[in-house]
């Protein structure tokens, strides 16, 4: 089947987009204090219970401002250290940071 040939004379007209007149806001840029941590870590107390059975693989959540940072600041650790999971894959974000102190917990127990 042959396709029927179109001149452009058939062609629609163009639509241009209509002029801006305000140009966007400026972003507002805040300046604060830059902290360098160059070594730390982190030791918590935590009680591990063991239960045989079924166990969730999916984690859903938000968290809080705090929360995020924390999370932050143990990805960019894992990161510096070239820390892998089990299948050796290197964390590249936070999920495998997650990912990765689960399978450390588990290691210990």
């Amino acid at each position: 089947m042959a396709k029927k040939k179109t001149s452009v004379s058939q062609l629609p007209e163009a639509v241009t987009a209509p002029p801006v007149k305000d140009p966007p806001p400026a972003v507002e840029v805040k300046e604060t204090q830059s902290q360098t941590i160059t070594e730390g870590s982190v030791n918590l107390d935590v009680p591990i219970l063991c239960i045989g059975g079924y166990t969730k693989r999916r984690i859903d959540t938000t968290c809080s401002r705090a929360g995020a940072e924390g999370w932050k600041a143990i990805l960019f650790g894992l990161q510096q250290q070239e820390a892998k999971l089990a299948n050796g894959k290197y964390v590249q974000n936070l999920g495998d940071a997650v990912r990765w102190v689960g399978e450390s917990v588990q290691s210990q127990v």
